[in-house]
């Protein structure tokens, strides 16, 4: 993993040969290679050999009496490839995988509730992949109902973390779709308020400007922590963007970026990239900066070249205002030029804060 974080994806393979070598036994090897290969910018052959793992490896295959359970999360970071890419349906296989080799591992291990943590976990993680391409609105609605049903049966004391497993796909249909009813369930079964930047786009919804801004400016110090995940900068700046704030929109945004997700685990943060890069791009065009918009456009159509047809919205929305920012740039004297350089690259960040709550 500190090969992978620090970029030497030659040490890192190196590495895993040498450990191969000592073990006999390596089923997960082809996920942690695609991880590493991904980690280096080489993501088409991360991306086919991964498709050739999952047709030929089985929970059957990849689980034994003596399997660490870290091999779930070895197999679920590969997804971040197809998230990167926006290609849905093997995401879902890999997540799914990683699913059934954890309550494998734990049934052989005797760990109690074995097939209620292992729903909790689709829902979580499922909750995430779709919540941050924004797609498919019905996929996010069934995690949550299939969440909320779950905590309507559960006692009083386990009712709040179970509904908890749907809260990111809840966030994502108010994100996305514009529908606050699972999030307002959400905060019914649970008892507790969804922190202030997703009050603040609830409020937001609801046409209420004053109360979205009292919102991102309240103090939350002391209220109990969240158990899903909601990646506080996109949804802020978000907010903003809707109340025509276009700086405060670009300060909340920040560098949010490549250089601070995970590599060495999942991470839904490379599926909101695009949609970061397009949100960004609207912020600098609202702004006059039409060069960086049509940099921030480039990039996210490029990464989402062989996105499914489920985020076609999103990638025609992108191709329209690649040519709007290009006609303009055409117009200007010296006509149009590139910018290269792109936004975020780096390293990772391994420290989020705790809750759920993330930058």
């Amino acid at each position: 993993d500190a090969y992978i974080v620090s970029g030497q994806s030659t040490a890192a393979l190196a590495e895993v040969d040498r450990y191969a070598g000592t073990i006999g036994r390596y089923p997960e090897r082809p996920f942690l290679e695609a991880t590493i290969r991904f980690a280096a910018g080489e993501d088409d052959r991360a991306d086919a050999d991964l498709r050739r793992a999952l047709d030929t490896l089985s929970v059957h295959d990849l689980v034994s009496e003596n399997t660490d359970p870290m091999v779930a999360g070895t197999i679920a970071a590969a997804a971040n490839i197809f998230v990167y890419r926006g290609e849905l349906e093997p995401a879902g296989r890999v997540l799914e995988l990683a699913r059934g080799v954890s309550r494998r591992a734990a049934e052989l291990a005797g760990a109690p509730d074995a097939e209620l943590a292992s729903e909790m976990s689709d829902w979580r993680l499922r909750g995430q992949l779709y919540a941050a391409v924004g797609a498919p609105i019905g996929t996010m609605r069934e995690i949550w109902q299939s969440a909320a049903e779950a905590a309507r049966r559960a006692g009083p004391e386990r009712r709040a973390p179970i509904a908890a497993s749907g809260g990111t796909a809840a966030v994502g249909l108010l994100a996305s779709g514009g529908d606050p009813s699972a999030l307002n369930e959400l905060q019914a079964l649970s008892g507790r308020e969804p922190v202030q930047e997703v009050r603040a786009l609830l409020a937001l919804s609801q046409h209420d400007s004053a109360g979205a801004r009292r919102a991102l400016t309240t103090d939350q110090q002391g209220r109990p922590a969240l158990r899903y995940v909601v990646y506080a900068r996109p949804i802020s700046a978000q907010v903003y963007y809707g109340l025509g704030d276009y700086e405060a929109a670009l300060r909340a945004l920040g560098d949010f970026g490549p250089k601070e997700f995970e590599r060495a685990e999942f991470d839904m943060r490379w599926g909101l990239l695009p949609r970061t890069r397009l949100l960004r791009g609207e912020i600098y065009e609202h702004m006059g900066r039409t060069g960086e918009a049509e940099r921030e456009y480039r990039l996210a159509a490029s990464q989402w070249r062989t996105a499914e047809p489920s985020l076609r919205p999103f990638v025609d929305q992108v191709s329209l205002a690649l040519v709007r920012v290009r006609r303009v740039l055409a117009a200007q004297p010296g006509g149009l030029r590139v910018l290269s350089a792109e936004h975020g690259d780096g390293g990772v960040c391994n420290t989020p804060p705790p809750g759920g709550r993330k930058p």
